[in-house]
């Protein structure tokens, strides 16, 4: 059982730190505007979907693991 990130997730984090640096280096050039809108909603949106897809990656990890301990307990007690 692997308990890396997924490929997805990752990928959402990254758009979310790409957001970040885009706010950050917008704001460094022009100051507070409206030009600073779409790299935020992007960068919520990809948070949304990192912290979503870490959660059920998580809980599918934690099913398999509990599907796992009832087989071997039935494995146990059967022998």
């Amino acid at each position: 059982m692997s308990h890396d990130i997924p490929a997805q997730t990752s990928i959402f984090a990254t758009n979310v730190a790409a957001s970040a640096w885009w706010v950050g280096d917008l704001l460094y050039r022009h100051g507070p505007s409206w030009q600073l809108v779409p790299p935020i909603l992007i960068g919520a949106a990809s948070l949304i979907g990192a912290i979503r897809g870490y959660a059920n990656d998580r809980q599918a990890r934690r099913h398999k693991d509990e599907l796992h301990r009832i087989e071997l307990e039935r494995r146990k007690e059967s022998t």
